[in-house]
């Protein structure tokens, strides 16, 4: 929880709406859409704390980093991520690793 607030915290000082990226406006809303996508998903598909925390670190990158229009802002970004995971819960992950990170529900066919 603290990491989530203290992310939202620092994208919303750090990435201010200017005219090329006016779009920059980041709401509580955005900090509600990570905990939502996280309790989507079962309690049984998550077998592990390292999973859990990708699961987190992809909530966030799905709320605020698709939202980033530039390489700089997508790198500082992802450095955000890496030293919450680090000092706050323990989990150590290069920035690289990062992005990698996706989850998804491919059995389901509608």
């Amino acid at each position: 929880m603290r990491s989530s607030i203290e992310i939202y915290s620092k994208v919303t000082l750090e990435c201010l709406p200017t005219p090329s990226k006016s779009h920059y406006t980041f709401n509580l809303r955005d900090l509600s859409k990570i905990f939502q996508g996280i309790l989507q998903i079962p309690y049984t598909c998550l077998p592990d704390k390292e999973c859990l925390l990708q699961l987190w670190a992809h909530e966030n990158q799905r709320v605020f980093y698709d939202r980033l229009v530039d390489d700089k802002d997508r790198q500082w970004f992802l450095t955000q991520l890496q030293v919450q995971l680090k000092d706050n819960l323990d989990y150590e992950i290069t920035t690289a690793d990062i992005g990698q990170v996706l989850f998804g529900d491919y059995t389901n066919s509608y």
